[in-house]
């Protein structure tokens, strides 16, 4: 199973997203595309860093935790809808991208590197899109509806990425929640 090391969101904005992906889950109650794990899988908000097929866990384990360490939490803003417009669309709210977010995902990088097999390339520095996943699976025929569905959202979500934590999952499946740490400061 792939791994993901995140960072998840402080409660205000969390709860602003959690709200968000509990009225896409009802505006789609045939299950047509699927609201980010959360309501069956046990997802929190956050932002992603990184991905990969293979983790040296226990060294990984070490790693966050000096990691978490050594980061003041960053302030975001959650300020864009973006869609990942693939065969089954990804649809996303996006944080203003800053030197600071850049610097922590480029620092994490250089050590997640040794530990990780199979990196996820979207998720590599010069690649990545930070982003906070709303819905996924969506039918290009449903892009447009989820959309404007986000749109009662108001922008921009402040917030702050107060955690780091490692998940082991299945795509499109359930989460294994293995550690979360909060960053210096929190």
């Amino acid at each position: 199973m792939p791994f993901a090391v995140e960072l998840f969101l402080d409660s205000a904005s969390a709860a602003v997203v959690r709200r968000l992906w509990r009225d896409l889950a009802a505006a789609d109650p045939a299950g047509a595309w699927r609201v980010d794990p959360v309501l069956a899988g046990g997802a929190r908000p956050h932002v992603t860093l990184g991905v990969c097929d293979r983790l040296d866990v226990a060294a990984c384990e070490d790693f966050l935790a000096g990691f978490a360490a050594g980061i003041p939490a960053p302030v975001v803003s959650l300020a864009s809808l973006g869609v990942f417009a693939t065969d089954l669309a990804v649809v996303f709210l996006a944080p203003v991208v800053t030197t600071e977010l850049l610097a922590l995902h480029d620092r994490f990088h250089l050590e997640f590197r040794e530990l990780a097999g199979g990196p996820w390339a979207h998720y590599l520095p010069g690649q990545w899109v930070p982003h906070c996943t709303v819905a996924l699976g969506v039918p290009r025929s449903a892009v447009g509806e989820t959309v404007v569905r986000c749109l009662s959202v108001r922008l921009p979500i402040p917030g702050r990425l107060e955690e780091v934590g490692l998940v082991e999952f299945e795509r499109f499946g359930p989460l294994h929640h293995r550690l979360s740490i909060r960053l210096a400061g929190v």
